[in-house]
Protein backbone atom coordinates (compact mmCIF):
# COMPACT_ATOMS: atom_id res chain seq x y z
CA UNK A 1 0.00 0.00 0.00
CA UNK A 2 2.77 2.44 0.93
CA UNK A 3 4.59 1.68 -2.33
CA UNK A 4 1.51 2.51 -4.36
CA UNK A 5 0.89 5.69 -2.39
CA UNK A 6 4.46 6.82 -2.96
CA UNK A 7 4.10 6.20 -6.69
CA UNK A 8 0.94 8.29 -6.81
CA UNK A 9 2.70 11.11 -5.00
CA UNK A 10 5.79 11.28 -7.24
CA UNK A 11 4.24 14.15 -9.20
CA UNK A 12 2.81 15.79 -6.08
CA UNK A 13 5.08 18.73 -5.23
CA UNK A 14 3.38 19.51 -1.91
CA UNK A 15 3.46 23.21 -2.59
CA UNK A 16 -0.03 23.01 -1.23
CA UNK A 17 -3.08 25.24 -1.39
CA UNK A 18 -2.66 28.79 -0.17
CA UNK A 19 -5.11 31.38 1.09
CA UNK A 20 -5.36 32.58 -2.53
CA UNK A 21 -6.80 29.22 -3.58
CA UNK A 22 -10.03 29.27 -1.60
CA UNK A 23 -13.49 29.27 -3.31
CA UNK A 24 -13.90 33.02 -2.94
CA UNK A 25 -10.59 33.82 -4.62
CA UNK A 26 -10.10 31.42 -7.54
CA UNK A 27 -12.29 29.20 -9.73
CA UNK A 28 -10.38 26.08 -8.66
CA UNK A 29 -7.33 25.01 -6.68
CA UNK A 30 -5.36 23.07 -9.27
CA UNK A 31 -2.60 25.66 -9.50
CA UNK A 32 -1.73 26.37 -5.92
CA UNK A 33 0.50 29.28 -5.09
CA UNK A 34 3.69 28.50 -3.24
CA UNK A 35 3.39 29.15 0.50
CA UNK A 36 5.84 31.60 2.01
CA UNK A 37 7.88 28.82 3.63
CA UNK A 38 9.36 27.84 0.25
CA UNK A 39 12.82 26.27 0.32
CA UNK A 40 14.71 24.83 -2.66
CA UNK A 41 13.97 21.09 -2.63
CA UNK A 42 17.53 20.36 -3.79
CA UNK A 43 18.66 21.08 -0.26
CA UNK A 44 17.11 17.82 0.92
CA UNK A 45 18.00 15.42 -1.90
CA UNK A 46 20.40 13.52 0.34
CA UNK A 47 18.60 14.16 3.59
CA UNK A 48 18.53 11.49 6.28
CA UNK A 49 16.95 11.67 9.75
CA UNK A 50 20.30 12.87 11.10
CA UNK A 51 20.46 15.80 8.70
CA UNK A 52 17.05 17.36 9.18
CA UNK A 53 17.94 20.84 10.35
CA UNK A 54 16.19 23.94 11.61
CA UNK A 55 15.75 26.57 8.94
CA UNK A 56 15.99 24.00 6.16
CA UNK A 57 13.47 21.27 6.96
CA UNK A 58 11.56 22.93 9.77
CA UNK A 59 11.21 26.21 11.62
CA UNK A 60 10.44 27.09 15.21
CA UNK A 61 7.13 28.86 15.71
CA UNK A 62 7.46 32.28 17.30
CA UNK A 63 4.19 31.71 19.16
CA UNK A 64 4.05 27.99 20.09
CA UNK A 65 0.72 26.19 20.31
CA UNK A 66 0.11 24.84 23.79
CA UNK A 67 -1.84 21.62 24.28
CA UNK A 68 -3.10 20.24 27.58
CA UNK A 69 -2.38 16.65 26.53
CA UNK A 70 0.77 14.94 27.83
CA UNK A 71 1.16 13.35 24.39
CA UNK A 72 3.40 14.78 21.71
CA UNK A 73 0.89 16.35 19.32
CA UNK A 74 1.28 16.30 15.56
CA UNK A 75 -1.05 18.87 14.00
CA UNK A 76 -2.02 18.77 10.35
CA UNK A 77 -3.58 21.97 9.06
CA UNK A 78 -5.77 21.04 6.10
CA UNK A 79 -8.72 22.07 3.97
CA UNK A 80 -11.28 19.74 2.43
CA UNK A 81 -11.11 21.74 -0.82
CA UNK A 82 -7.33 21.40 -1.15
CA UNK A 83 -6.36 18.81 -3.75
CA UNK A 84 -2.95 18.38 -2.11
CA UNK A 85 -4.58 17.68 1.26
CA UNK A 86 -6.88 15.11 -0.35
CA UNK A 87 -3.89 13.29 -1.86
CA UNK A 88 -1.95 13.53 1.40
CA UNK A 89 -4.83 12.22 3.53
CA UNK A 90 -4.21 8.46 2.95
CA UNK A 91 -0.54 8.85 3.80
CA UNK A 92 -1.06 10.68 7.08
CA UNK A 93 -3.84 8.30 8.11
CA UNK A 94 -1.58 5.35 7.40
CA UNK A 95 1.11 6.98 9.55
CA UNK A 96 -1.50 7.52 12.25
CA UNK A 97 -1.96 3.75 12.58
CA UNK A 98 1.76 3.17 13.15
CA UNK A 99 2.80 6.29 15.06
CA UNK A 100 4.87 5.90 18.25
CA UNK A 101 3.20 5.49 21.63
CA UNK A 102 2.55 8.77 23.40
CA UNK A 103 1.92 10.61 20.13
CA UNK A 104 -1.43 11.96 18.93
CA UNK A 105 -2.57 13.33 15.58
CA UNK A 106 -4.83 16.36 15.49
CA UNK A 107 -6.28 17.63 12.22
CA UNK A 108 -7.11 21.32 12.26
CA UNK A 109 -9.08 22.97 9.44
CA UNK A 110 -7.74 26.04 7.69
CA UNK A 111 -10.08 29.03 7.41
CA UNK A 112 -9.47 32.01 5.14
CA UNK A 113 -13.02 33.01 4.31
CA UNK A 114 -16.67 32.41 5.08
CA UNK A 115 -17.07 29.29 2.95
CA UNK A 116 -14.00 27.69 4.52
CA UNK A 117 -15.48 28.54 7.92
CA UNK A 118 -18.47 26.40 6.94
CA UNK A 119 -16.15 23.58 5.86
CA UNK A 120 -14.32 23.79 9.19
CA UNK A 121 -17.59 23.60 11.12
CA UNK A 122 -18.56 20.58 9.05
CA UNK A 123 -15.30 18.91 10.10
CA UNK A 124 -16.05 19.53 13.78
CA UNK A 125 -19.62 18.27 13.41
CA UNK A 126 -18.36 15.16 11.62
CA UNK A 127 -16.46 14.16 14.76
CA UNK A 128 -19.77 13.44 16.50
CA UNK A 129 -21.15 11.23 13.71
CA UNK A 130 -21.04 7.47 14.24
CA UNK A 131 -19.07 6.74 11.06
CA UNK A 132 -16.68 9.66 11.38
CA UNK A 133 -13.93 8.26 9.16
CA UNK A 134 -16.25 7.52 6.26
CA UNK A 135 -17.85 10.97 6.49
CA UNK A 136 -14.42 12.62 6.74
CA UNK A 137 -13.34 10.93 3.49
CA UNK A 138 -16.60 11.83 1.78
CA UNK A 139 -16.26 15.49 2.74
CA UNK A 140 -13.02 15.66 0.77
CA UNK A 141 -14.78 14.34 -2.34
CA UNK A 142 -17.86 16.52 -1.94
CA UNK A 143 -16.06 19.78 -1.23
CA UNK A 144 -13.51 19.15 -3.98
CA UNK A 145 -16.43 18.89 -6.42
CA UNK A 146 -17.70 22.24 -5.12
CA UNK A 147 -14.36 23.96 -5.81
CA UNK A 148 -15.80 26.10 -8.63
CA UNK A 149 -18.92 27.00 -6.67
CA UNK A 150 -18.60 30.34 -4.88
CA UNK A 151 -22.13 30.56 -3.47
CA UNK A 152 -22.17 29.94 0.30
CA UNK A 153 -25.76 28.70 0.23
CA UNK A 154 -24.90 26.07 -2.35
CA UNK A 155 -22.09 24.70 -0.16
CA UNK A 156 -24.41 24.77 2.84
CA UNK A 157 -27.21 22.93 1.03
CA UNK A 158 -24.93 20.19 -0.30
CA UNK A 159 -23.29 19.62 3.09
CA UNK A 160 -26.66 19.47 4.84
CA UNK A 161 -27.69 16.74 2.42
CA UNK A 162 -24.47 14.81 3.01
CA UNK A 163 -24.89 14.93 6.79
CA UNK A 164 -28.53 13.91 6.47
CA UNK A 165 -27.34 10.67 4.85
CA UNK A 166 -25.28 10.05 8.00
CA UNK A 167 -28.25 10.48 10.33
CA UNK A 168 -28.03 14.22 11.01
CA UNK A 169 -31.27 15.98 10.11
CA UNK A 170 -31.08 19.31 8.33
CA UNK A 171 -32.52 20.99 11.42
CA UNK A 172 -29.89 19.38 13.65
CA UNK A 173 -27.20 20.25 11.11
CA UNK A 174 -28.16 23.91 11.32
CA UNK A 175 -28.39 23.83 15.12
CA UNK A 176 -25.04 22.14 15.64
CA UNK A 177 -23.20 24.33 13.14
CA UNK A 178 -24.31 27.40 15.06
CA UNK A 179 -23.85 25.93 18.54
CA UNK A 180 -21.54 27.39 21.16
CA UNK A 181 -19.39 24.26 21.02
CA UNK A 182 -18.79 24.50 17.28
CA UNK A 183 -18.11 28.22 17.43
CA UNK A 184 -15.58 27.62 20.23
CA UNK A 185 -13.86 24.92 18.17
CA UNK A 186 -13.67 27.28 15.21
CA UNK A 187 -12.25 30.03 17.40
CA UNK A 188 -9.53 27.68 18.63
CA UNK A 189 -8.72 26.60 15.06
CA UNK A 190 -8.33 30.24 14.03
CA UNK A 191 -6.03 30.88 16.99
CA UNK A 192 -3.85 27.89 16.13
CA UNK A 193 -3.70 29.00 12.49
CA UNK A 194 -2.42 32.37 13.59
CA UNK A 195 0.16 30.81 15.91
CA UNK A 196 1.36 28.56 13.09
CA UNK A 197 1.51 31.55 10.70
CA UNK A 198 -0.40 29.34 8.27
CA UNK A 199 -0.15 30.37 4.63
CA UNK A 200 -0.86 27.08 2.87
CA UNK A 201 -2.12 23.55 3.31
CA UNK A 202 -1.27 20.86 4.12
CA UNK A 203 1.05 21.99 6.89
CA UNK A 204 2.44 19.86 9.73
CA UNK A 205 3.42 21.14 13.16
CA UNK A 206 5.09 18.90 15.74
CA UNK A 207 4.35 19.44 19.43
CA UNK A 208 3.10 22.95 18.79
CA UNK A 209 6.57 24.29 18.06
CA UNK A 210 8.13 22.81 14.90
CA UNK A 211 6.57 23.76 11.56
CA UNK A 212 7.76 21.51 8.74
CA UNK A 213 8.81 23.18 5.50
CA UNK A 214 7.06 21.28 2.70
CA UNK A 215 9.45 22.41 -0.01
CA UNK A 216 12.45 20.94 1.83
CA UNK A 217 11.49 17.37 0.90
CA UNK A 218 11.47 15.56 -2.42
CA UNK A 219 8.48 13.31 -1.78
CA UNK A 220 5.45 13.41 0.54
CA UNK A 221 6.51 10.33 2.51
CA UNK A 222 9.58 12.22 3.68
CA UNK A 223 7.36 14.74 5.45
CA UNK A 224 6.47 11.96 7.86
CA UNK A 225 10.18 11.13 8.22
CA UNK A 226 10.75 14.71 9.37
CA UNK A 227 7.78 14.34 11.72
CA UNK A 228 9.26 11.17 13.22
CA UNK A 229 12.64 12.87 13.56
CA UNK A 230 11.09 15.76 15.50
CA UNK A 231 9.05 13.39 17.66
CA UNK A 232 12.29 11.58 18.59
CA UNK A 233 13.87 14.96 19.30
CA UNK A 234 11.06 15.83 21.70
CA UNK A 235 11.16 12.41 23.35
CA UNK A 236 14.92 12.76 23.87
CA UNK A 237 14.43 16.19 25.45
CA UNK A 238 11.98 14.73 27.95
CA UNK A 239 14.38 11.91 28.79
CA UNK A 240 17.24 14.34 29.32
CA UNK A 241 15.06 16.43 31.62
CA UNK A 242 14.86 13.48 33.99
Amino acid sequence: MLKSLTTVFLCFTLLGCSDNNSPENTPDNKSANTPTNNVDSSLSNNATPSTYTEGVHYTLLEDPINYTSKDIIVTEFFWYGCSHCAKFEPLIQQWNTTKPAGVSLIQSPAVWNNIMSLHAKAFFLAQSVEDTEKLHRQLFHVIMRLSKQKEFNQHYSVLATVFNAFGVSKEEFDTQLNSFKTKSQLKKALKHMKQAALKGTPMLVVNGKYAIINQSVTKPAELMDVVDFLIAKEQAAVTEAF
